[in-house]
């Protein structure tokens, strides 16, 4: 006879993996761990998933979709101010474009970690080369194009992005009150973005 799910038991099993992703990172996280934070037996935790890695794409899966979606969505913005300006446009106006292309980023990664600050940090912390890797190189590279564009060398601008990424994570993880997160994410972005 068939076991019915319960959606009550599904969220609770998602929490307690997020919380042990988090602190454990995939490959540390135990689904011994989970089935306890979720107050279930390790079987019945296999009843709702099959896998860690089926568990692990369900933690992840929202927060993966953002992140995708905000990179594409910033990187078609820079291809079109990147038409836009004409080269007898005054500096002033490129200028002005490569601000407002910072403040959106700016924006765009304080709204990330605003979000769903864990599910972020778990992909983020991931280093095992498969999807979520992709996501997180695709998220370096987003940020090592807009670094280039702020540095006038740009032989060093991959270690920068290397350090800005660490430095969010750090912020990120020592920070809980969002307001404070949000304003120390602000002035931390805009150090490496928007100084002269």
């Amino acid at each position: 006879m068939a076991q019915v799910q319960k959606q009550e038991v599904r969220d609770q099993i998602i929490q307690s993996a997020k919380i042990e992703f988090h602190r454990a990172g995939y490959e540390g996280a135990n689904m011994r761990n989970i089935a306890s934070g979720a107050d279930i037996t390790v079987g019945n935790l296999y009843r709702y998933f099959e896998s860690k890695d089926e568990l692990y794409k369900e933690v992840i899966s929202k927060i993966y979709i953002l992140v995708n979606s905000t990179i594409e969505r910033i990187t078609k913005m820079n291809i079109s101010m990147s038409r836009e300006i004409d080269p007898s446009d005054v500096q002033n106006l490129k200028d002005d474009k490569e601000h407002n292309y910072i403040r959106m980023i700016v924006d765009e990664i304080v709204s990330l970690f605003s979000e769903d600050r864990i599910r972020l940090l778990i992909l983020l912390k991931d280093e095992r080369g498969n999807q979520t890797f992709d996501m997180k190189y695709s998220f370096v590279e987003w940020v090592h194009l807009a670094l280039k564009r702020k540095l006038s060398t740009c032989n060093i601008s991959m270690y920068l992005t290397y350090a800005f990424i660490e430095g969010l994570i750090r912020i990120a993880e020592d920070i809980d009150d969002d307001k404070e997160l949000s304003d120390r994410l602000e002035a931390y972005i805009q150090f490496y973005f928007m100084r002269e």
